[in-house]
């Protein structure tokens, strides 16, 4: 039986085209297309609740067989935090808690910006969510010269805050829902995950991971008034443009002070661990 491709529109028989490999049932979206993606979801809901066991039961380890090449022990990073995206926000509506802020402040031009800090205030959890994202750079810093994955790459720190943003989303369910102290659970799993995966004793590990943290989040502190600075919207009569430079450089000094230090300090211990 002969087809025409809806890819490259070549005539063939078959089940694939010659030119492109696309299947010859495949057409215009219908209902059974609907129906193929619900399916799909299905599967890969049935792979994410072991893998969200295991995430939960040993973090460091499994992330560490997953960026070691053994791919069959958890979906896929990105598959992982869509569904939980998807079925956390579906049961925080269905609970009726709210995931975002009503009251914004009136800014003027700078009500786009005012509106977002509003809300990553009133959401922690979705701010910690997107803190994750400047939590790779400090990462790779200081736990550069680790026992575990010694010199580890970028993309493995861009799949190991994957991984853990969908712990932090979880648990940010838990703290709006439940009790905003479960908050507490998202530190404490950065800690469980960095010492498994990295492979530290419980002080190195205690100290890098809260200067991973700490160091983050005034990296975003940081990112926001740099935008206020530039939409000219940084100074108050309380706080002056002045004061506020004064204190921004002392957190750049700061973070960069603790990330130079952290990375020598790692790098002399690695040294010392390996000459022994």
């Amino acid at each position: 039986m002969k087809h025409v491709c809806h890819n490259c529109q070549k005539e063939f028989e078959g089940d694939f085209c010659p030119a492109c490999g696309q299947k010859s049932s495949v057409g215009r979206v219908n209902w059974g297309s609907v129906w193929e993606e619900v399916k799909k979801l299905g599967v890969n809901a049935d792979s994410a609740l072991p893998s969200i066991a295991n995430l939960l039961w040993r973090p460091g380890h499994l992330i560490s067989d997953y960026t070691g090449g053994r791919r069959k022990v958890c979906v896929s990073p990105v598959s992982l935090l869509l569904l939980v995206a998807v079925v956390v926000s579906l049961i925080l509506k269905l609970a009726g808690v709210s995931l975002g802020g009503d009251a914004y402040p009136e800014a003027g031009r700078f009500k786009v910006l005012a509106k977002a800090v509003t809300w990553l205030m009133n959401n922690l959890g979705w701010g910690m969510l997107i803190q994750t994202l400047f939590l790779i750079f400090p990462t790779w810093i200081l736990f550069r010269f680790s026992p575990r994955h010694n010199r580890h790459t970028w993309p493995e720190g861009i799949f190991l805050q994957l991984f853990m943003s969908s712990l932090v989303l979880i648990f940010s369910a838990f703290g709006a829902g439940v009790s905003p102290w479960l908050y507490w659970l998202i530190p404490v799993y950065y800690f469980i995950a960095y010492r498994q995966f990295f492979g530290y004793g419980v002080w190195g590990t205690l100290w890098r991971t809260a200067l991973v943290l700490l160091d983050g989040l005034l990296f975003v502190v940081f990112l926001l008034w740099l935008v206020m600075a530039i939409f000219g919207h940084a100074g108050t009569e309380s706080y002056p443009v002045g004061m506020q430079i004064a204190t921004v450089s002392i957190l750049v000094v700061f973070i960069a002070g603790t990330l130079a230090l952290g990375y020598l300090v790692g790098k002399k211990t690695g040294r010392t661990d390996q000459s022994a």
